[in-house]
């Protein structure tokens, strides 16, 4: 979800369409492996993230970087749940 090389970086849009699309595989061939995300996930895109698909959210930067890094997991996973409920 970014190009690689070092933490921080900003998450590539495009890569939402990818994950749907994995998706749409995963359930058409009714695989049940978890796909998973690392690079460039934090607060502001946690939640379309998980929408789009993704089961695993894996967050360098965003966690550790943060003041209260507990409280920002907690933050987080509010997100998360917000978007996968509709709201």
């Amino acid at each position: 979800s970014v190009n690689p090389g070092f933490g921080g970086q900003s998450f590539i849009e495009p890569v939402l369409e990818k994950t749907r699309q994995f998706c749409r595989w995963r359930a058409a061939g009714h695989y049940s492996w978890l796909i998973a995300m690392d690079g460039g996930l934090g607060l502001e895109n946690a939640g379309r993230i998980a929408r789009a698909g993704c089961d695993v959210l894996v967050m360098g930067s965003a966690i550790f970087g943060a003041p209260d890094p507990a409280e920002r997991v907690l933050e987080i996973r509010r997100r998360v749940k917000e978007a996968m409920n509709g709201a």
